[in-house]
């Protein structure tokens, strides 16, 4: 499966190479033009093939976290297939189950997998996640508070959007008190992913409840702007109002408010499949 679309991808740039071979050895009289659209266009598939399959880790670009060649790696440096191949398959459920808006299905599969693998940052947040559209933000983060203690996170970033995921939840409960908590969570996962937009936009929503609107402003505007989930969107765009209301600007906080509303209800129309 990994390595399926970059053997097309070698099969198209072969195919082109061949044709463009073929045309300088039999074709008469030669066309530059098409000699050099061929071999361009069978670079342009050789890139495509060394771009997929060169290991890299990926951040902030949609549900892509890794290229086709750092899977294939991880896969050949994996110990156990069959507890790879169950954590594939919980994640596929997952998120079909949140696409769907089957919030407490995926509530209680995040709770089941969690007493297998309590030690998972990844698993946390998406705990976090699904409780949060099941029960409400204060469920939330008093799951995050339950369960941190028992985190293992070798890797910084993976502990990031765990503390990314408590912040934002503790803000949704609109509870002032704990909002220095909030502060604290915000700016540690700041510091190991500043560019990731969920990210910057839960520090921007801190900013904007702690009345540094300015500041707050081009950091909700990447979460509005580049955020995956509608309903993460419609928050951030919530939280970006509130940052026009406090600098006195009513008309935009008002069309922004009405774009929050937009959001969530996209967020929550029937999945069409």
């Amino acid at each position: 499966m990994l390595l399926g679309g970059v053997i097309a991808n070698a099969l198209v740039a072969s195919t082109l190479i061949g044709l463009a071979a073929w045309h300088l050895t039999h074709g008469y009289p030669h066309s530059p033009a098409l000699v050099s659209l061929l071999f361009g266009a069978s670079v342009s598939e050789v890139l495509v093939v060394i771009s997929n399959l060169w290991p890299r880790r990926i951040t902030g670009q949609g549900n892509i976290t890794a290229t086709d060649g750092q899977h294939f790696v991880d896969l050949c440096k994996a110990k156990d297939f069959n507890s790879k191949a169950l954590s594939q398959h919980f994640n596929v459920e997952y998120r079909e189950l949140m696409a769907q808006g089957r919030f407490s299905e995926g509530l209680r599969r995040c709770e089941q997998r969690r007493l297998q693998y309590p030690h998972d940052p990844m698993l946390l947040g998406q705990l976090l996640h699904a409780a949060e559209r099941a029960d409400g933000a204060r469920a939330a983060f008093d799951t995050y508070r339950a369960h941190i203690g028992e985190i293992e996170a070798k890797d910084l970033q993976s502990l990031a959007w765990v503390k990314a995921n408590g912040a934002w939840h503790a803000l949704l409960t609109d509870d002032p008190a704990l909002l220095g908590e909030a502060a604290a969570l915000s700016e540690e996962a700041f510091e190991v992913l500043p560019s990731v937009p969920e990210i910057r936009g839960t520090r921007g929503a801190y900013h904007a409840r702690a009345g540094h609107h300015e500041r707050a402003l081009p950091m909700l505007l990447d979460g509005v702007r580049k955020a995956d989930d509608k309903i993460d969107r419609a928050d951030f765009a919530r939280f970006l109002a509130e940052c026009h209301e406090g600098l006195a600007k009513l008309e935009i906080a008002a069309e922004l408010r009405k774009l929050s509303e937009h959001f969530r209800a996209l967020a929550q129309a029937p999945a069409r499949y």
